[in-house]
């Protein structure tokens, strides 16, 4: 049944959400234009993010930070050191493991778009790797939203020599650590984003929760079409032309409640 809904991250990697169709047709809420997530607080950036990057902490729908790359974790007595230790089956989309350069790499630079991140650097003495699998994040005073600072918006975990490639620019390769892969070859900006499903990416064994859990994916493609004309949009959805539209106003989901062949639903507000 094709579905209106306001948020796409949501539904993709929904463990509740398997089709039988290999290919799934969106209309983003948006164009989308940047496409590096520690870049832009736009929210189709953040999409984009969540579709192939991947993050340390999660926020579940309760808005408890929950881990997700993360395997396990210890706080010192005092409060002042986490040592955090990676699950062993991260890759990248090539089939390169996520290591911890990765992920100190990525947290200062997801840290100048995002609040939260930059009250917890403020506290950093010092990011550390202990090993290839576990870092650890000294602090000078206590700091009690470390988890939550780490399932931030846009905290997803890139690779190393990317940021490194980037320096103080944008991000110019997707390489991602999440359930799926850009497809640059099919990118038209304006037109179409598409992504495959990442052959090398092993969700958590456990429920699918808000944005946290095991981001199982029921379908080979995702194309994202953009139709800016909001008519056109609901013209294609009536036709069959594409699955689900995102994040509709207010008029245009009134003018489709009244048919049984389309469900109008409310995603998670994470």
């Amino acid at each position: 049944m094709p579905r209106v809904t306001w948020l796409l991250a949501a539904l993709v990697l929904s463990a509740g959400l398997a089709r039988a169709e290999t290919v799934l047709r969106v209309v983003p809420q948006s164009d989308l234009r940047v496409l590096d997530p520690h870049a832009t607080l736009a929210t189709i950036t953040r999409i984009h993010g969540l579709m192939i990057y991947d993050t340390l902490y999660a926020m579940d729908e309760a808005l408890q930070p929950r881990p997700q790359m993360v395997a396990g974790s210890r706080v010192s007595d005092d409060k002042l050191t986490y040592e955090f230790t990676l699950r062993p089956n991260l890759a990248f989309d090539n089939g390169q493991k996520v290591t911890t350069a990765d992920v100190l790499a990525s947290i200062p630079r997801a840290a100048k778009q995002d609040p939260l991140m930059q009250l917890m650097m403020k506290r950093v003495a010092a990011l550390e790797a202990v090993d290839a699998s576990t870092f650890r994040i000294r602090l000078s005073r206590p700091f009690p939203f470390v988890e939550a600072a780490l399932a931030a918006n846009n905290a997803m975990i890139l690779r190393a020599e990317d940021i490194a490639a980037a320096g103080l620019g944008v991000l110019s390769t997707t390489t991602g650590s999440g359930p799926f892969r850009f497809v640059r070859g099919d990118y038209v900006p304006g037109a179409k984003i598409v992504y495959d499903r990442n052959p090398y990416y092993v969700p958590r064994d456990e429920p699918a929760n808000g944005l946290a859990g095991g981001k199982r994916v029921f379908v080979d493609r995702v194309e994202w079409i953009v139709i800016p004309d909001l008519q056109t949009r609901i013209g294609a959805l009536l036709k069959g032309e594409v699955d689900l539209l995102d994040q509709l106003p207010h008029d245009g989901i009134q003018s489709l409640r009244g048919n049984k062949d389309i469900e109008v639903a409310v995603g998670t507000k994470l």
